[in-house]
């Protein structure tokens, strides 16, 4: 008799720690967003449509998640209150972005390239000649991010070349 209680109490124990060990942690950020992002800069103005895929996600370190990101738009860039040329364009960009936090509200940074192409040019001199250039700029954000899985996205912050932005969209 004592043999089958100790038998009983082992394997109840055993299937308890299997059960206890199957725990799964939930994680409410998205795998893949699509967002609409558009910044500011006075001189500088773009609108892009993103996309941004999650690479890698941990739950130690400061940032739990990254995401690497891929966009395309147009930008308008003038000279200000200055005498000079204005330029529209097409810009693309390719960067990550580190997200804080597990909750739904983060902090983000963000780093890459944005390779802007000028497609038209105006000039307050007709006779002065402009060549149309292609010109590379370092991507750097920092911002806020609302988002969770299978919910819309909104992030706001400051980003260079973009200056202030504003940011809308959807995570799946």
């Amino acid at each position: 008799m004592k043999k089958l209680a100790y038998c009983l109490l082992v394997f109840i124990s055993l299937v308890n720690n299997t059960i206890m060990a199957q725990s799964i942690e939930s994680d409410n950020n998205p795998r893949n967003i699509i967002y609409i992002n558009a910044g500011t800069l006075l001189v500088y103005n773009s609108v892009n449509l993103n996309y941004e895929r999650r690479t890698w996600h941990s739950d130690n370190g400061f940032f739990k998640n990254y995401y690497l990101n891929l966009g395309a738009g147009i930008f308008s860039r003038n000279s200000g209150f200055a005498p000079g040329p204005n330029s529209k364009g097409i810009v693309s960009s390719l960067g990550l972005i580190a997200l804080t936090g597990k909750s739904n509200s983060h902090f983000e940074t963000g780093l890459g390239v944005s390779v802007n192409i000028e497609t038209d040019i105006t000039n307050d001199d007709p006779e002065e000649g402009f060549e149309k250039e292609t010109f590379v700029l370092p991507n750097i954000t920092i911002g806020y991010r609302y988002q969770k899985e299978n919910a819309p996205m909104i992030r706001l912050g400051i980003d260079f070349p973009r200056g202030i932005y504003m940011g809308f969209g959807y995570g799946f």
